[in-house]
């Protein structure tokens, strides 16, 4: 019982990853539902904040 749970799991996580591969390689990242996702929560400011001071 088990092992058949975690294969279900395993292919639900391997459907949501290529569901999101497929988005990021068709559209432009700014387009994509991930970026839009962590634009939302704030998180993509941070990571642009943290990329800025990096370059520096």
């Amino acid at each position: 019982m088990k092992e058949n749970l975690s294969g279900l799991m395993f292919f639900i996580i391997m459907i949501i990853f290529c569901l999101f591969l497929g988005d990021c390689v068709f559209k432009d990242y700014e387009d994509t539902k991930a970026h839009k996702f962590l634009e939302q929560r704030g998180i993509s400011q941070k990571i642009e904040q943290f990329e800025q001071k990096w370059d520096k």
